[in-house]
């Protein structure tokens, strides 16, 4: 069944079928954020979002805020631990935000 987009909600993200959506793709750091390193960037938002069991732009960018914050190692955050967490929420599968934030507070708790 389809379901027309809801236009009021400008920040959802469509989900990516099972092929497509089988490898999140990777993190870059910046020195004022992240970026999601993908060639599409709109592709990259949906992989990444299914990755993380989120529907929506803002619930991927908490999450990944948070997941950045939890990589700091020698006081700077750092790529490794990052795409560790988030291969890690991506193996656990979590269906929504909910879940989502609970699984990204379980993996950042295994960090040194």
């Amino acid at each position: 069944m389809n379901i027309a987009p809801n236009l009021t909600m400008p920040t959802a993200i469509a989900s990516t079928d099972q092929a497509k959506a089988a490898a999140a793709p990777r993190i870059t750091l910046l020195s004022h954020g992240f970026s999601i390193d993908h060639p599409d960037p709109e592709l990259g938002e949906q992989l990444m979002a299914d990755a993380l069991g989120v529907a929506d732009r803002d619930a991927m960018h908490g999450i990944l805020r948070q997941l950045v914050k939890a990589s700091v190692s020698g006081g700077n955050s750092d790529e490794v631990n990052l795409a560790f967490m988030i291969s890690m929420v991506k193996s656990i599968k979590p269906r929504d935000s909910v879940e989502a934030m609970l699984v990204a507070q379980m993996v950042s708790v295994h960090l040194p």
